[in-house]
Parts: C-alpha cells; sequence; structure tokens
C-alpha cells in the first residue's frame, strides 16, 4: 500500500534552522523516498529565504511564507506557529496528499510512517488527527491544564460588543467541545502529529487571523480546530500494540535512550534540539545507528 503524505515542516528564521532544513529533508528523502512525500517548507523569516533552492530536486516541494513578518516588530513566536502551520495545511490540503504530517526540525525519523498513518486512519474512520495526545509515549497522561484554562476563558460567552474575533474562537471553542471524547486543553504534542485527509478538507484553514494574539500554541490551536470540525484526535503512542507506533515524543530531549527509541519501532521521535550543530549530528547519527543494530 502507497500512500502520498505532505509534510508541513515550519523553518525559523535562524541559520541553525536552515542547517536542521537540510538535515530533515535528507532524512525524509533516504526514509520515505520522493516518490512519498510532498515537502511543504513554512518560511518563518523575515525575508524570502528561497528554501526551495536548499531542497532542489530532492523531493517535490512548496513553499509558504509567514505573513506575520511585514510590520516592524517580530511576530509572537507563538503566532507564526499558527499563521504558518495553517498556510502549510492549506498547502497539504491543495497538494492532494491523502494525509499530512506536521514536523519540527527537530524531530528525526527513524522508519517509514505514511502507510502506517494511512492504515491508522483507515481503521479509524471518526479520527482527523493522530499524535501525543492524551496520552504520551511512556503511557502517561500528559498534563494539559494551563492550555485547558486558556481555552475555558476564551470559550466563554462573549459580550454583544464583543469582536467578530472574539465570537468566532468561542464559537469554535464550543463546537469542540461536543465533539465525542475531546476535552478543554487536548492537543496533539506540536513535534510532529498527523491531520488525516478528510480533516484537511474540513477545517478553514484560512481561518488563521482568528487564532492570534490569544498565547495559545500552533498545536492547541490546530487541534481544537480539528475537532471544532468534528474530527477526533487520536494518540498512536504505544509501542506496545499491534503494529507498533508511530509518535515517540517529549517536548523537550528525547522521552528514551535512543536505544530505547530503536528496540521500540517508533516512526519519528523528538525533540534532537542541541546547542551546536555537531551535538546535534551526533545524536541523529546514534539514533540512526541504533536503527541499523536493532535491524540488522
Amino acid at each position: 500500500m502507497h500512500s502520498t503524505c505532505a509534510v508541513v515542516l515550519p523553518v525559523g528564521p535562524s541559520d541553525f534552522e536552515l542547517w536542521r532544513l537540510r538535515a530533515t529533508v535528507e532524512n525524509l528523502r533516504s526514509i520515505e523516498g520522493p516518490d512519498r512525500i510532498h515537502l511543504v517548507m513554512v518560511d518563518d523569516a523575515p525575508t524570502d529565504r528561497r528554501l526551495e533552492s536548499i531542497v532542489g530536486s530532492v523531493l517535490p516541494s512548496t513553499v509558504v511564507r509567514t505573513p506575520l513578518w511585514e510590520g516592524r516588530r517580530p511576530p509572537a513566536a507563538y503566532d507564526a506557529m499558527i499563521a504558518g502551520s495553517m498556510m502549510g495545511f492549506a498547502a497539504a490540503r491543495a497538494s492532494g496528499a491523502k494525509v499530512a504530517l506536521k514536523l519540527d526540525t527537530d524531530a528525526v525519523v527513524l522508519r517509514p510512517f505514511a502507510d502506517r498513518l494511512a492504515v491508522w486512519f483507515g481503521e479509524r474512520p471518526t479520527a482527523g488527527a493522530a499524535g501525543s495526545c492524551r496520552i504520551d509515549c511512556e503511557g502517561q497522561r500528559r498534563d494539559t491544564r494551563g492550555w485547558e484554562e486558556t481555552l475555558r476563558k476564551l470559550g466563554r460567552t462573549p459580550t454583544p460588543l464583543a469582536s467578530s474575533k472574539r465570537r468566532s474562537i468561542a464559537a469554535s471553542i464550543a463546537l469542540a467541545s461536543q465533539t465525542t471524547g475531546f476535552a478543554l486543553g487536548d492537543h496533539c504534542l506540536g513535534g510532529a502529529y498527523a491531520l488525516s485527509k478528510q480533516a484537511l478538507e474540513a477545517v478553514d484553514w484560512e481561518s488563521w487571523p482568528t487564532w492570534i494574539g490569544h498565547g495559545l500554541g500552533e498545536d492547541v490551536a490546530v487541534s481544537t480546530l480539528v475537532s471544532a470540525s468534528g474530527w477526533a484526535l487520536g494518540d498512536f503512542t504505544d509501542a506496545g500494540a499491534p503494529g507498533g507506533a508511530v509518535f515517540g515524543l517529549r517536548w523537550q530531549g528525547l522521552p528514551r535512550s535512543p536505544e530505547d527509541l530503536a528496540e521500540a519501532g517508533f516512526s519519528v521521535v523528538h525533540s534532537v534540539k542541541r546547542e551546536t550543530e555537531s551535538e546535534e549530528q551526533e545524536l541523529r547519527a546514534e539514533l540512526f545507528r541504533a536503527v541499523a543494530l536493532v535491524s540488522s
């Protein structure tokens, strides 16, 4: 079974991020190959860096620019990620992909993921998002109480004088709360998560201006929008389940040693972010060596 996957990859403004972009492009090419991936790069920087020239013909690609760099000040980090990622998902939808994977540049792909995601969504017709949502890869309940409180405040019934933006976000939160299994604050951890084709088509990605300026994380905003469109959020983190799991994630640092992650069979792990390129390159190499050893 072969499934085309759009990979939405936000690329921050630093030179280090350009190094990570190159590493991620080679990572995707070697694991999935150019016939399986359509790369959507989100150029989150004050000037056009011509990211397509970095990728060249290695992978089919599209570039979208974060539209918040036109003012005198850099945009808030959360707002830039919301705007860029939602525009990236709009481009993923236009690519015709069967599934979309949002990937941070400090995530690493260890094994093929496109078919595994397609099968997972096919077996769960009500699911619109897959990742580390409520349960992490250690089987622990994720603590989302801070986001729960933020969404609860935003979801309060707006006053008659409230702005259309305020009314719109309150309506979305109310709709999300009606989706089976959704609780305020639930979201797929932003380092890596996937959306089904149905969710890609159902969400109004052009509504990103509604979601900025509230201090929301991109992953929280996207997950709430997916739920508001009637699609459920799911965990694909249980390495002990039949067929294993795709996502072995932690917000900062890796959740396990490279050897344990390789043995568990995860497809995507996060985060390998380090202070220097040499340190990060060594950690990436250590992960690949561990996978090779398990596979031999």
